[in-house]
This record gives structure tokens, C-alpha cells and sequence, in this order.
């Protein structure tokens, strides 16, 4: 787990690193052509660490969506909305969109609160009961106490 921590923070600091490059880059093109150029080569060097971080976050979801039985987003359907999957062109790895990681966090939300409310469901009928019932025998006991005219003695 920690070594994950160390990769993303490695994996930021070197993005960060190149599009400070970048934006330098950017501030010496004079024409349009430089422009484009400049931000053609960023995006072929950010990508395997964009693409890394990406797939990070999305096996992330993953491990959680089956930790609690969900299915994943299909990777091909095709419909009104938007895609939940991507694949970087230049690294041909497959990810979670921002759309489908959202959709897919919503619903690992929605699947952890009805875990939890299953089990509310089962436990509070019989906190109820224990309850009842140490209350009854409190009952008792006191009245048991009130009719035989005796006292608890103090504890020392």
C-alpha cells in the first residue's frame, strides 16, 4: 500500500516536473506550428505517466467494486452516454474515464451504505431485544427486592 503512495507521489512530482518544461516550451513558440509542436511532444511524454496514474486510480475502484459484488462498466457499449472506458493512444492502456470513475465511485457508495443498512436492519431488532429483556429483568428484581422488604447490602 505504502509503496503505491510512494509511485503515485514519484509519478506526480515527474508530471508536474514536465509540464513545468512544457509551459516553458510553450512560452518560447512564436508561431502556431511551434505551438503545436510543443504540445505534441508533451503529450507523447506525459502519456505513460498520465496513462500510469490513470489505470492507478482505476484499479483502485476495481478492487472496491468487487470487494462489495458490483459489475464493472461495460468497456464497448455503445449509447447515449458517455463512454466509461478510454484507451491512451499512445500507451494502449485502458482506463476509467472521469465520467465512468464517477459513476462507478457513486455506485460503490451506494452499494457500501446498503451493506451497512443490512446490517442495521439485522442488528437493531435484536439490540431491541436485549434490551427489553435487561429491562425486564431489572424489573423483576425490583420488584422482587420491594415485596421481600430486603435491601441490597453495600458493597465495600
Amino acid at each position: 500500500m505504502f509503496e503505491d503512495w510512494k509511485t503515485k507521489r514519484q509519478l506526480k512530482s515527474d508530471l508536474s516536473e514536465k509540464v513545468t518544461r512544457f509551459l516553458a516550451a510553450l512560452r518560447e513558440a512564436k508561431t502556431a506550428i511551434d505551438r503545436h509542436a510543443a504540445e505534441e511532444a508533451h503529450e507523447i511524454e506525459t502519456a505513460p505517466i498520465i496513462s500510469e496514474l490513470r489505470w492507478m486510480e482505476t484499479a483502485k475502484l476495481i478492487k472496491k467494486a468487487k470487494r462489495f459484488g458490483l459489475d464493472l462498466p461495460p468497456r464497448w457499449l455503445v449509447t447515449g452516454r458517455p463512454a466509461d472506458w478510454e484507451t491512451n493512444k499512445h500507451t494502449n492502456r485502458t482506463y476509467l474515464t472521469d465520467s465512468g470513475a464517477t459513476r462507478l465511485s457513486h455506485d460503490i457508495s451506494e452499494a457500501r451504505f446498503n451493506y451497512w443498512k443490512r446490517w442495521v436492519e439485522i442488528v437493531s431488532p435484536l439490540a431491541t431485544i436485549l434490551i427489553s429483556l435487561f429491562a425486564l429483568a431489572v424489573a423483576v428484581l425490583a420488584l422482587y427486592l420491594q415485596t421481600s422488604n430486603t435491601t441490597i447490602p453495600p458493597v465495600r
